[in-house]
């Protein structure tokens, strides 16, 4: 976001010089203070052999990363036109018991219980991976980037999805993240997020300075992603896959509800971190995102509703159902089906977002393959599409109900207290059916929508923490 003030100073700048380089360009935003260079800082040296006057030596090339200034950044970002005022309204609890953002969740109570003195405000950070080349080229992943992003998870519903309030933070190559340790690459990152929460930044507001501290809400990112960043296990076949509770990958196969007493805590984690066995706990080791002081990894309970419901949950259901439908039961062919896909009236908002004809191989194999915004079209509008082809009273056809209704509670931008145990049960009554009607083994996916209504009741609606992900990644 950039302020009027702001604009017309750069406007100002360019129209300064006839042929402006980029070198005067940055002196002039350096001198009105609109720019301060990216912070760089060393990785490793990496070894790299070389022959000269024909003998062979080993010389070290040096491996660097570069971060944004985030201080920076934040206080131009909070002294933008009226940001400050609209971020501070919006850090007041909840008091009709609706769950909005993180602030109103159980984990940021508690984190800043003894910082009732200070104005503090949280931001998310979220790593996402991508590709900058040809993405089928065989040395695709020697182009792949992960960048960092950070917002305001607290702010107004109409803003959190904005592009212009996700602000970059830093890149990383990819390769270079998964070659050397969290430890190396994070580390300035770190530092950065210790120092606003303990020095906090000085803000010009209404006329007057004032001081906010910032602290770290929630790690984002698809689950790979975020297990990686907080050095738990990359892998969902391994035992202990869950990043928030110990239950095995056998038991986790016919979960239908949450067991409280196996979720993570400080002192289990600790405890695990002393085993040091992958195999027994999950974890690759102690996460450097620990250093920052009110954080802790078993803080982090925030889930991807894009990858479990649309990319997971959904499409797992959708497999099985429309084979059920058409195969098991007939109440429709293949045909007819896509005949009424195709001509149902999606209304502008969805028409970009129509899933392509279904062949029929794919159904007899379950193997259906939706985007994530195809998938969430087609799950809300199936029962208007096929509603009037099923028996009311069909038990897959209730499954798809109750589908519908978790899907519908999950994207809700403020949660009801009570809708939050509704959840919960709807959940159980899913994976329950799952299990009995499909003869099929729950996934991860499933495992992790087990844990949404907790993480509701720690951290605020999910669908406002999958905003910044996958609304904005949309755009």
């Amino acid at each position: 976001m950039v302020s009027d003030t702001c604009k017309q100073t750069i406007d100002t700048i360019f129209d300064s010089y006839n042929e402006c380089s980029e070198y005067k360009c940055i002196q002039q935003l350096k001198k009105r203070n609109f720019y301060q260079d990216p912070i760089t800082f060393k990785l490793c040296g990496e070894p790299n052999s070389t022959i000269t006057d024909s003998s062979s030596q080993i010389e070290s090339d040096n491996v660097y990363g570069v971060l944004m200034p985030i201080k920076f950044m934040l206080r131009k970002y909070f002294e933008s036109d009226g940001m400050m005022d609209m971020v501070l309204k919006s850090l007041k609890f909840s008091t009709n018991g609706v769950f909005r953002s993180l602030i109103d969740g159980s984990i940021w109570q508690t984190r800043t219980s003894n910082m009732s003195c200070k104005t503090v405000i949280p931001i998310n950070i979220f790593f996402d991976d991508f590709n900058t080349g040809d993405t089928a080229s065989h040395h695709a992943k020697t182009t792949s980037i992960c960048a960092i992003y950070l917002n305001i998870p607290c702010l107004p519903d109409y803003l959190l999805g904005r592009l212009s309030n996700i602000l970059t933070v830093g890149f990383i190559k990819s390769q270079d993240r998964k070659k050397y340790s969290n430890e190396h690459v994070l580390y300035k990152l770190i530092e950065q997020l210790i120092d606003l929460e303990k020095e906090g930044l000085e803000i010009s507001h209404n006329g007057t300075n004032i001081k906010v501290f910032v602290t770290l809400g929630f790690v984002l990112g698809d689950n790979l992603g975020v297990n990686g960043i907080l050095d738990f296990v990359e892998c969902f076949r391994a035992n202990f896959f869950c990043r928030v509770c110990k239950r095995n990958r056998t038991q986790t196969e016919t979960d239908s509800r949450e067991y409280l007493h196996t979720l993570r805590t400080y002192h289990s984690y600790e405890e695990d971190v002393q085993i040091n066995l992958i195999s027994q706990t999950g974890l690759k080791g102690p996460s450097v995102f620990n250093r920052i002081p009110s954080f802790h990894v078993t803080f982090n309970f925030v889930f991807d509703i894009m990858h479990d419901l649309f990319e997971g949950v959904c499409l797992y259901d959708l497999q099985h159902m429309m084979h059920y439908f058409i195969y098991t039961k007939h109440y429709f062919n293949v045909k007819e089906f896509n005949d009424r896909k195709n001509g149902f009236d999606y209304g502008d908002q969805n028409a970009d977002n129509i899933i392509h004809d279904i062949q029929e191989h794919r159904i007899k194999s379950r193997k259906l393959k939706f985007s994530a915004n195809e998938t969430k079209t087609l799950i809300t509008l199936l029962p208007l599409i096929i509603g009037i082809l099923v028996p009311e009273k069909d038990a897959v056809w209730l499954l798809l109900c109750t589908l519908i209704k978790i899907v519908h509670i999950c994207l809700l931008r403020e949660i009801p207290f009570e809708l939050v145990n509704e959840l919960r049960t709807l959940i159980n009554v899913h994976h329950v059916e799952y299990v009995n009607l499909f003869q099929d083994n729950l996934k991860p996916k499933h495992h992790n929508l087990l844990h949404y209504p907790t993480a509701i009741l720690k951290g605020g609606a999910l669908r406002r923490h999958w905003s910044m992900r996958f609304e904005a990644k949309h755009k």
